[in-house]
C-alpha cells in the first residue's frame, strides 16, 4: 500500500515523488513507513520474503497481516461529495497494534484546489498491555523534473533558509511549519512547486523530528550500511543530497515512540502537494506563506529575493487594524547575501505572524529597499481542511 504522487496538468504530468524506471507513474515503491514497537522495527504492510523452498529470507519478529486494503473513504459530511482516496489497515500479530493508513486528495487551505495529498496514520493499541509505539515515514521527493533542488526552510532570523545539502530538525519545537522546493530557481517561471506540510493541527500530532538529505540509495552503503533503499528501517542516515550523481533528495518524518495504554490511539500525519509563490514582475521578489490560517493561528511569510544586492533590506507591511501580530522577525530585515558556493540564486527572509481572531481575506505586502514590491492574499477561516 505504498503510494506515489504526481500532478495533473495540460501538456503532461509532473512528479512529486520518484517514478521508478520502467513504470508509467510514480508508484511509491521508493517510499516506506516504519513502525517501532517496543524497540523492534517493522515496515508497514511488509510480509517476509520466501525463497523457492518456502524459507523466510527476512523473518519478521512481529509479523502482520492486512485487515483491509484500498477501501473507499465514503462521502464528505460537509459537501456530500465522494472523498478521493483510500484506506488500508495492517494488524501486527505480536503486540496487537493496528495501523490504519488514510491517503486522501484534499483542497489546499489557501488555493481551494485539489492540490494536496493528506496522509494520516491512526495507531491503535488493541492489546491488553501497554506498548511503546512510534512511526517514521520516508518520502522520496521529486520536484517536477528535478531531484536535487534546494528546499526552503522558513525559520525567522536564520541566515541559511535554503537547504541543498542536509538538515536535521530534532524536536517538535524545531520542526518547521512546512518545507517547500521549486523545480526551477527562476521566480518568474518556477515550474512545479512542491510543499511538505508538517504541522496540521486538528488532533494530528506534530512530528518530533524531520530530516532532509539524500535518499538512502544502496550505493551509499559504504558510507552508512543502513542505506537499504525502500528496505531502510527506522533510522534513515542523514547524508548530503548530492551524495549521488545525479542528486537524489528525500525527507524523513519521525513521530518518536511513546507509550500507548491498552486500547489507546494516536494519530500522526503530514500533507504533501503543490505550493505557491506570488512573484513580482521580473522575478526579483516572490512571497509564500504556510502554517495555521485559523483565527489566532500562527503562520510564516517568506520573501524569496532573487540575486540580492549588498545591503538590501525587505520590509513587511501587515494590514492596518487587521488584528495581525508580528511574533518573530523585525518588520524590516536584511536580506542574507548569497555565499560563493550557493546552489540557489535566491535568498530568503521570513516573518512569523499570528492571525487575527476574526476570519476574512487580507493582503500582506513586502517591499525591497531596491524598489521591488509584492503582495500576497491570504484567507483566515475557522474551518480547516486538516
Amino acid at each position: 500500500m505504498r503510494f506515489g504522487i504526481r500532478t495533473t496538468a495540460k501538456g503532461g504530468y509532473k512528479n512529486l515523488t520518484f517514478q521508478s524506471p520502467g513504470t508509467f507513474k510514480p508508484d511509491g515503491t521508493t517510499n516506506n513507513t516504519c513502525l517501532r514497537i517496543d524497540g523492534v522495527d517493522a515496515l508497514f504492510g511488509e510480509q517476509p520474503f520466501h525463497d523457492d523452498d518456502g524459507h523466510a529470507l527476512n523473518p519478521d519478529p512481529n509479523p502482520g497481516r492486512w485487515v483491509e486494503r484500498e477501501a473507499a473513504l465514503g462521502t464528505d459530511q460537509g459537501t456530500g461529495r465522494a472523498r478521493i482516496g483510500k484506506k488500508s489497515i495492517w494488524l501486527f500479530d505480536g503486540p496487537k497494534i493496528r495501523v490504519t493508513q488514510i491517503v486522501e486528495v484534499v483542497p489546499g487551505e489557501q488555493s481551494g484546489r485539489l492540490d494536496t495529498c493528506l496522509v494520516r496514520y491512526q495507531i491503535d493499541n488493541r492489546d491488553d498491555d501497554s506498548h511503546s509505539v512510534g512511526l517514521r515515514f520516508l518520502l522520496d521527493t521529486y520536484i517536477g523534473s528535478n531531484d536535487g533542488v534546494p528546499f526552503l526552510i522558513p525559520v525567522p532570523g536564520a541566515r541559511q533558509q535554503l537547504c541543498d545539502t542536509k538538515m536535521d530538525f530534532d524536536g517538535a519545537d524545531k520542526v518547521p511549519d512546512y518545507v517547500q522546493a521549486l523545480e526551477r530557481e527562476n521566480l518568474d517561471d518556477p515550474g512545479t512547486i512542491a510543499r511538505l506540510q508538517l504541522k496540521l493541527g486538528g488532533g494530528i500530532e506534530t512530528p518530533t523530528r524531520m530530516t532532509l538529505g539524500a535518499w538512502p540509495n544502496p550505493e551509499l552503503a559504504h558510507i552508512d550500511p543502513r542505506c537499504r533503499q525502500e528496505k531502510t528501517m527506522w533510522e534513515v542516515p542523514v547524508l548530503p543530497i548530492k551524495s549521488t550523481t545525479p542528486p537524489d533528495s528525500a525527507a524523513t518524518i519521525y513521530w518518536e515512540p511513546r507509550e500507548l495504554r491498552p486500547h489507546e490511539t494516536r494519530e500522526v500525519g503530514f500533507a504533501y502537494g503543490l505550493g505557491n509563490v506570488a512573484s513580482s514582475s521580473g522575478g526579483a521578489l516572490g512571497l509564500t506563506a504556510g502554517g495555521s490560517f485559523e483565527p489566532s493561528g500562527e503562520f510564516t511569510v517568506t520573501a524569496l529575493v532573487s540575486r540580492p544586492q549588498s545591503g538590501e533590506n525587505a520590509t513587511l507591511t501587515l494590514p492596518e487594524n487587521g488584528g495581525f501580530k508580528l511574533l518573530d522577525g523585525d518588520e524590516t530585515q536584511a536580506v542574507p547575501p548569497l555565499s560563493r558556493d550557493a546552489q540557489s540564486r535566491n535568498s530568503a527572509v521570513t516573518w512569523r505572524i499570528q492571525a487575527p481572531a476574526e476570519g476574512g481575506r487580507f493582503r500582506l505586502d513586502v517591499k525591497l529597499s531596491t524598489g521591488a514590491a509584492q503582495s500576497l492574499n491570504i484567507t483566515i477561516k475557522k474551518s480547516r481542511v486538516f
